[in-house]
């Protein structure tokens, strides 16, 4: 794996210091008037300093100032290159601009922002813009000299408390100097074959520090591991719990019309002529349907409680076991609300041939518990293995719920 060397976006500053300009011995020549498409491009060397500037990173905004039909160029901004390492010096940034009066705005973080004029001189083929920036006394520089034997390049990164700002650099044999901004940061250094060390440090206002770091051989921890160090990527976290949000809503919404609708016709059922004679089979035929079609309904309501529960889980990164765990405890909830289930069918299918009503409506109220256990265990089992299965580094199969108009469901995808 390659050593670490990202680098961060640099920040302008807000205020703008007024110095002279760049090029004070360059007479400014008037524009010619003639076709702006035919003006040429003179070359302007940027190098803005000090050098600590360039290697946290100089953005440079160049603004045209004549009015004239010669230069209707719009502003350019660019970044200068930083260099690579520490022994690595910046180099001049080149840039071809037509001949002119122009404003250069120049920025580094740690240091103040400056503003010049200087004029592109069409007797001039080429000219070079370089002076230093002003420190800014609300940073100071942070040196840092890494101690690892035989190591030739050390990646160095400070990282703010609030973690909003991070510079890096890589030292080879000049230590890494970073200039960091008021408050409290975290520095680490990697290298190839040596344990990562990090330590805090507190920067005050233009105060210069030392912060010597040691590493010691061992894991490097730039080689993929057996280690969990990151759960799962937060994007898929993200796809799984949405998922199983939406999944839940259509499951709800179809338990909760089964459900009135199975209650309501069993209540009419009851009350029904049928049932208002001595109980025989005619009545205990009317009140089939409405029993199955209430316990459905309660137990879509329990799986959209189960896959609800576990997508408000998924939301934050808990470890991999949570998943087993549920997982666990709803195989539990299966298998007891299938086992209820399935002895309050045998009972009840004596009742409904023998009766009395009060013996059977003992006996819905149980199968409607039973059925929302046996719904509650689905849903939370098959929310915890959709998680799991996100989980595995390498995924060979995936689970995810599905919801469409009048259908809901679970896709099973991967190679077998």
């Amino acid at each position: 794996m390659a050593l670490l060397s990202a680098w961060t976006t640099v920040a302008l500053a807000a205020a703008v210091t007024h110095g002279s300009p760049a090029t004070a011995d360059a007479p400014a020549v008037s524009p010619p008037h003639h076709d702006p498409a035919a003006q040429p491009g003179y070359v302007v060397q940027l190098s803005p300093g000090p050098d600590l500037a360039r290697r946290m990173g100089t953005r440079v905004t160049l603004r045209p100032l004549d009015k004239g039909a010669a230069n209707r160029r719009s502003a350019v901004a660019l970044e200068l290159p930083r260099p690579a390492t520490t022994d690595d010096p910046p180099e001049p940034q080149r840039v071809e601009l037509p001949a002119g009066v122009w404003r250069i705005e120049v920025g580094a973080p740690g240091f103040l922002p400056s503003t010049r004029e200087f004029s592109v001189d069409a007797t001039r083929p080429e000219q070079t813009l370089a002076w230093d920036l002003l420190p800014d006394t609300l940073s100071a520089d942070v040196t840092v000299p890494v101690a690892a034997a035989g190591q030739p390049a050390i990646a160095v990164t400070a990282t703010s408390t609030d973690g909003r700002k991070k510079w890096s650099c890589v030292a080879r044999q000049t230590p890494c100097t970073l200039r960091l901004g008021r408050g409290g940061w975290t520095l680490e250094a990697h290298a190839r074959g040596f344990r990562p060390v990090r330590g805090p440090v507190q920067v005050a206002n233009d105060r210069p520090l030392t912060v010597p770091l040691t590493m010691t051989p061992g894991d490097d921890g730039m080689a993929f591991t057996t280690g969990t160090k990151e759960h799962v990527v937060k994007d898929i976290r993200k796809r799984a719990v949405i998922g199983l949000g939406v999944a839940a809503i259509p499951a709800f919404a179809a338990g909760l019309g089964l459900t009135i609708a199975g209650r309501n016709n069993y209540v009419r059922a009851v009350y029904a002529a049928p049932c208002d004679s001595p109980y025989g089979p005619v009545c205990a035929n009317s009140l089939i349907r409405p029993i199955h079609t209430t316990g459905a309904g309660v137990g879509s309501l329990g799986a959209s409680a189960g896959l609800l529960v576990t997508s408000v889980t998924g939301a934050f990164d808990v470890p991999k076991r949570t998943w087993w765990i549920l997982l666990g405890l709803g195989g539990g909830l299966t298998v007891v609300g299938a086992a209820w289930v399935g002895g309050n069918t045998h009972f009840l299918d004596r009742d409904l041939r023998s009766g009395p009503l009060t013996d059977i409506d003992g006996r819905v109220g149980r199968r409607l518990v039973a059925s929302t256990v046996l719904g509650l265990g689905l849903g939370a089992a098959a929310g915890a293995l959709t998680h799991a299965l996100v989980l595995r580094r390498q995924q060979r199969a995936a689970l995810a719920p599905y919801a469409g108009f009048g259908q809901a469901g679970l896709v099973l995808t991967g190679r077998f």
